[in-house]
């Protein structure tokens, strides 16, 4: 089983004071939680960054992903 958290916010996003060193080093730290989409608020910067920080672990997946702001409400959208 795959367990994975698909909605977090780096400092590019105006909610959250997460740097995405501090994710990556979440995640190696974590006993099973190694994935993660990366979805700031209409921004991928966060999502780059992190990816780029992840490729040294090879058991640790980013999800890139952006939440985009819409008249309807906001929609999550993930892949590359």
């Amino acid at each position: 089983m795959i367990q994975a958290d698909l909605h977090i916010h780096t400092v590019y996003s105006s909610d959250s004071l997460i740097q995405p060193k501090t994710l990556v080093d979440q995640l190696v730290a974590h006993s099973f939680i190694k994935v993660a989409a990366v979805t700031d608020h209409d921004s991928v910067r966060g999502c780059k960054a992190t990816v780029e920080l992840a490729s040294a672990y090879p058991d640790i997946l980013i999800i890139p992903g952006v939440e985009i702001s819409t008249a309807q409400g906001d929609m999550l959208i993930l892949g590359t």
